[in-house]
């Protein structure tokens, strides 16, 4: 059978709205409804590259963003437009939230908040700073709001040292409880006045610490009694204080939006690849998308790389793959995680590949066919937070490019792994090897340092 590598692509899905009425997400190519397991389009806004939506009093908010810029608009219940709206001047909006007379939109750098004219667009000049970051970061992950004086968002690094945090007022942004991270992207998923959810220390009591989690966490869901999250490729998630549950696939692996379908006894998984329904009891996964016409040239094919004897494993949002026939047709690769954001690659002299991605490190000792996840087990504070530095081996040692430091380990034992002491928890950018593989060349966050 001849499978393009085009024949696998799924649109990445930037936003999601659970109502009692279904579930709407926001796609690169339009607008989608989901009612039980049933997923339809919105036919108004069909191959539009929808970035946000979120609920208003007077329907729905919706905002395009293509290579033009971003437009915004107030829709009425059946998502035609009423008005188009200004954007906050000179910024990029990354989330959306209504109140009851008010839109909040979270941008790169703060929180912004524009009155809601129900009869008469607003001007651009209306829009109010409400919280913004003067070095420069801010950027807002999500917003939050208990009614129009309690506001919570999650903000994705913040001066003076690009720790992430989360903010909080209860007097309508005039004063702001700023609580930021201990580590570098330990960002914030989710949060409510009882618990938190951040990527690297996973659910806990406010104002508790914890330890680190093996996997980095994606997405995550908290109500008052109920939560749910995505570690690396597993799905957890406890119901009024039960047994902590959990289910394993490798499509659940860097997907950004969960929400339970409490009566379904299901949950909607979405991010880059795609959307999907995830029954545990019945141990399914289900593409949302199998059997909708859609466009060509979706999601991002993000590297190629060439392994032994011709083979080509390609890396994408909506998968890996394998082609053995120079590129002609794929098949998925039998990876742990489906998506693999992969940024380095390197052969071992036993013939080992092994495959650096932004927050993991996997291991083939087949030419490709199958990627195994390496457990990283680092003792050293603080965490290693991203892989993207590059990757080079001497003799049995495999060094690791990170966001907090030189990492190495043994290739026969890659899970146990130490940080250079030398470099400190600076930045890697990027390593190299001399010909001879003797010394190790790296570039850091300051200069170019050989290593012996």
């Amino acid at each position: 059978m001849n499978n393009p590598l085009a024949s696998f692509e799924r649109p990445q899905v930037k936003g999601m709205l659970a109502l009692p009425t279904g579930i709407f997400i926001a796609t690169e190519v339009g607008l989608y409804q989901l009612q039980g397991a049933l997923l339809s389009e919105v036919s108004t806004w069909h191959n539009q590259p929808v970035k946000g939506i979120a609920a208003s009093p007077q329907g729905y908010l919706l905002l395009l963003e293509s290579d033009n810029g971003q437009t915004l608009y107030l829709c009425d219940e059946q998502w035609q437009v009423r008005h188009e709206l200004p954007c906050p001047p000179g910024e990029t909006i990354k989330c959306l939230h209504s109140q009851d007379t008010f839109i909040l939109a979270g941008t790169k750098h703060g929180v912004f908040r524009l009155p809601l004219d129900t009869e008469n667009a607003p001007e651009a000049s209306s829009w109010q700073c409400l919280f913004k970051d003067f070095g420069g970061w801010g950027e807002v992950l999500w917003i939050h709001s208990e009614n129009s004086q309690h506001i919570r968002a999650s903000i994705k690094k913040l001066a003076p040292d690009a720790k992430p945090a989360l903010i909080e007022t209860r007097d309508g942004g005039i004063s702001w409880q700023v609580e930021a991270a201990a580590d570098y992207q330990d960002l914030m998923l989710a949060a409510n006045d009882q618990h938190w959810i951040s990527r690297w220390k996973g659910i806990r009591q406010r104002h508790a610490t914890s330890g680190y989690k093996k996997h980095p966490l994606t997405a995550a869901w908290l109500s008052t009694e109920d939560w749910a999250l995505l570690d690396g490729n597993k799905l957890e998630y406890q119901q009024a204080g039960q047994a902590i549950l959990s289910f394993t696939h490798p499509l659940l692996a860097e997907a950004k939006w969960l929400y339970p379908l409490h009566q379904q006894n299901a949950f909607l998984i979405a991010g880059v690849q795609g959307a999907y329904l995830v029954e545990p009891g019945k141990g399914s996964v289900s593409d949302l998308f199998t059997g909708i016409t859609l466009p060509g040239g979706l999601g991002k094919l993000k590297q190629v790389f060439e392994l032994d004897d011709g083979v080509r494993l390609a890396t994408a949002t909506y998968g890996t793959f394998r082609s053995e026939d120079g590129g002609n047709t794929w098949k998925p690769a039998d990876a742990e995680w489906s998506v693999l954001n992969a940024k380095h690659l390197i052969r071992s002299d036993d013939g080992r590949w092994w495959l650096g991605c932004q927050r993991a490190l996997f291991v083939s000792d087949n030419n490709g066919q199958r990627w195994r996840y390496i457990k990283l087990k680092l003792e050293q504070m603080p965490h290693y937070a991203e892989l993207s530095g590059g990757l080079a081996i001497i003799g049995d040692q495999l060094f690791i490019g990170s966001k907090t430091g030189l990492l190495v380990t043994q290739l026969n034992d890659p899970e146990r792994v130490s940080r250079v002491a030398a470099f400190g928890t600076q930045a890697i950018k990027s390593l190299f090897t001399d010909q001879d593989h003797k010394h190790l060349l790296v570039n850091n966050e300051l200069k170019m340092e050989v290593a012996s």
